[in-house]
């Protein structure tokens, strides 16, 4: 449920369903499946969603879903494996769902469930982070992207566009089509990375609030999805208590957490006289362990997120000096100023972090914009399915 809406989700939930399900031979256990990502992704709802799914699709099953993981210490581990005994002796699958997997991942009852000997049990975690000595006895281990919504057309993505096309006729606005949403939807999945609370959080904004103010509500088609993406780079978009309600609900106070971090990986240190940038491997592994940084894409979890970071190193007190960018018609001018200014702080080890393939794109997402961000007083800085803008 998102306020009035209800979102089922039948794209991701028939995937996670049927991956699942899915066995490599007659007579060998299901795989043990444990899905993370960042809170305020769905992961409460798509544990609901694939618990009734899975009672449909598996008519031999008796599922159980657990709320939370803290509750695994008030089971009885003997009487735990009796019942899924029981259960194999009528010819019965039992399905464990453990959501908020991460709260309690020293519970005895993880060894019983996981232990590799029972062929009829299922069981699947959801979680933010990893589970230190858990998550490794997890048969499959997922990354956010699995549980998230995804750009582009899909079925869940046409669920939130047939739901803001139905809206949106209520509010008489014929200048907003079908086209329109979907593209506005689509960017905002991009800025959010389909993190669904920040995702459908951004979108009613831009569709009601924001479509219907005065300076904008004449506009229509790209015209409209242009200005909509300007505004989310806007200090007037930040400065709603929707997106300060997304920050708290997504970020949980990590942003602060996460902005020290992050200049600690990129803030060039003086060592023996030279100026060096320090490792970024104790920061990087916990961050990565949290879900706030994709080792994949070498990058922050999303667009949003880097966002934000900037925006705390722009207000934050740093020791070099801060530069006005000359207003002037040259584009070529400004380019130059913007890059040197970003190049200003980096050293040759920000181009060498990361898998091969992504390493510029490193380079430029993080390390440069962050010293654009940190010294230029005039320049705004906002990013967008991981590169910087």
């Amino acid at each position: 449920h998102f306020g009035r809406a209800r979102f089922l989700r039948n794209g991701v939930v028939d995937s996670l369903v049927n991956t699942i399900t899915k066995k490599a031979g007659l007579g060998v256990r299901y795989p043990s499946h444990y899905y993370r990502s960042l809170p305020g992704s769905g992961k409460t709802q798509l544990a609901n969603l694939v618990a009734v799914k899975l009672q449909e699709k598996l008519t031999n099953s008796e599922v159980f879903l657990v709320l939370n993981s803290s509750s695994l210490d008030k089971l009885d581990p003997q009487k735990v494996d009796e019942s899924i005994h029981r259960l194999y002796g009528l010819g019965k699958i039992a399905v464990i769902i453990v959501d908020e997997a991460h709260n309690n991942p020293k519970s005895a009852l993880w060894t019983n469930l996981l232990k590799p000997v029972d062929k009829n049990l299922i069981v699947i975690g959801f979680g933010v982070a990893r589970l230190e000595g858990v998550s490794d006895a997890f048969t499959e281990k997922h990354e956010a992207h699995e549980i998230c919504y995804s750009a582009g057309v899909n079925t869940d993505m046409q669920e939130v566009v047939d739901y803001w096309v139905s809206e949106v006729s209520k509010i008489d606005r014929g200048s907003i089509n079908r086209v329109t949403i979907a593209e506005i939807c689509n960017n905002v999945c991009e800025y959010t990375n389909g993190q669904a609370f920040a995702f459908l959080s951004i979108v009613e904004l831009l569709l009601t609030e924001h479509a219907c103010s005065v300076d904008v509500q004449d506009l229509k088609g790209d015209e409209l999805v242009k200005e909509c993406m300007h505004y989310m780079a806007s200090d007037s978009f930040y400065s709603k208590l929707v997106l300060k309600g997304v920050v708290s609900r997504c970020f949980r106070d990590k942003v602060t957490e996460l902005y020290q971090d992050f200049q600690n990986m990129l803030v060039p240190k003086a060592v023996g006289g030279l100026s060096v940038v320090t490792s970024m491997e104790p920061s990087l592994v916990k961050l990565t362990d949290l879900g706030f940084w994709s080792a994949e894409r070498n990058s922050f979890f999303s667009p949003l997120l880097l966002h934000e970071v900037l925006r705390k190193v722009k207000a934050a007190e740093l020791d070099q000096p801060r530069v006005m960018i000359e207003k002037t018609g040259d584009k070529q001018k400004i380019i130059k100023q913007l890059i040197l200014l970003g190049l200003s702080g980096m050293t040759e080890d920000n181009f060498f972090e990361g898998p091969l393939q992504s390493r510029l794109e490193g380079a430029i997402s993080n390390a440069w914009a962050f010293y654009i961000s940190a010294g230029a007083e005039n320049v705004s800085v906002a990013s967008r399915a991981g590169w910087t803008t």
